[in-house]
């Protein structure tokens, strides 16, 4: 078990850029020389980029709901004519 958390930490080091000249050394010796580390490498830049993507979905969602809230409910009337106002005088 232990090998396998140094394992990930070392791809996360190289994924993530936060390893010293020498220990990014290693880290490229040990992939040159071990396909199945190369694969590991691979699945885990994979998943990083999946779970960015589900982020940036999420966030986008959320943000579509706060502007379709400020910009279609009654109760935020007067902060959408502020909004508008400050627009309005910039195309002038």
């Amino acid at each position: 078990m232990r090998i396998s958390l140094l394992e990930t930490k070392q791809l996360e080091d190289r994924i993530f850029h936060r390893e010293t000249d020498g220990e990014a050394l290693v880290t490229d010796v040990k992939l040159y020389l071990n396909e199945d580390l190369r694969q590991k490498l691979t699945a885990q830049k994979q998943v990083y980029g999946y779970v960015k993507a589900y982020g940036r979905k999420k966030l986008k969602a959320e943000i579509a709901s706060v502007h379709h809230r400020i910009f279609h409910e009654e109760q935020h009337r007067g902060f959408r004519n502020k909004i508008r106002r400050i627009f309005r005088r910039r195309e002038k």
